[in-house]
This record gives structure tokens, sequence and C-alpha cells, in this order.
């Protein structure tokens, strides 16, 4: 089989093939590349909003007790004349 048959038979078979831009497949692909973007997006934020949580309880309440002294004494000094 020479080149020139070779060549024809690719160029038959080439036109029976389907494309691939109109594929299922890429379609499907496309779809699961927007759904893990949500995902990813709607974990990132929860995250966030937990951690923020956890600070928020954690360590500025407890920072916020440990002043209360120094804001005690501070209030009692600016009540005297």
């Amino acid at each position: 089989m020479g080149m020139r048959t070779q060549n024809r038979f690719a160029a038959q078979n080439e036109g029976n093939l389907p494309s691939r831009a109109n594929s299922p497949g890429k379609h499907r692909n496309w779809l699961n590349s927007v759904f893990a973007g949500v995902a990813l997006i709607a974990i990132s934020s929860l995250l966030g909003v937990l951690a923020y949580d956890w600070y928020f309880c954690c360590v500025l309440d407890n920072l916020s007790q440990s002043f209360q002294p120094i804001a005690k004494a501070l209030e009692r000094n600016v009540g005297t004349p």
C-alpha cells in the first residue's frame, strides 16, 4: 500500500469522525469544571466563616476578658474627680 492510498483512506475517514467541539464528553468536562469551581468556592467560604468564628470566639473574646481588669481600673479612675 503506497503513500497515496494511505492518504486517500485517511481523507475519507476524516469526515466520518465527530468533531471534538460538539462531542458530549467536551460538554460534560466543561460542566464538571464549573461544578468543581462552585464547590471550591463554597467550601473555601465555609472554611473562612468557620475560621473567623473560631478566631472571634477564642482569641478576641479571651483577649477582651484579659483586658477587663484594666478597663475596670481605668473606669474607676475616670469616674473620680
